[in-house]
């Protein structure tokens, strides 16, 4: 099936319009190259529907997107409990993305403090955006 995106948030999930249709809800995590998460609104997407009593979209994709590498960003330590192995970066936008030592790369966990520089990616889970492959430069 094919639509448009409605509304897409930070927090992973959105609503899709189609054709002659009452809105889909949708999450990223339910949509294969979730790691990128390109969904912008106005975009073009395919779907499936599994369970057509239910208006939920499964197996979204950006009509014209290829499997690509996610995106990576810049940003620092702002806040760190290493005890608790976690943090969260911030970026030039202002934004604040969530980590767990489980996404940073090559034991770089231990190395972390506040305001060290990081390169990461984000991907969309259960409670919203988390920063993956993060590595301190």
């Amino acid at each position: 099936m094919q639509g448009t995106i409605k509304s897409f948030g930070d927090r992973g999930f959105g609503f899709i319009s189609r054709p002659g249709g009452e809105d889909l809800y949708f999450h990223c995590q339910d949509s294969p190259g979730a790691l990128q998460c390109d969904f912008v609104n106005g975009r073009s997407v395919t779907f499936s529907i599994p369970d057509p009593s239910k208006s939920r979209a499964v197996d979204v994709r950006v009509k014209g997107s290829g499997a690509t590498a996610p995106e990576m960003q810049i940003g620092w330590v702002m806040m760190l409990e290493s005890a608790k192995g976690y943090g969260f970066i911030g970026t030039e936008s202002g934004d604040k993305v969530f980590f767990h030592r489980t996404g940073v790369l090559a034991n770089g966990f231990g190395y972390l403090e506040v305001d060290t520089p990081l390169e990461f990616s984000v991907e969309y889970g259960e409670h919203g955006r988390i920063a993956v492959n993060v590595r301190p430069f």
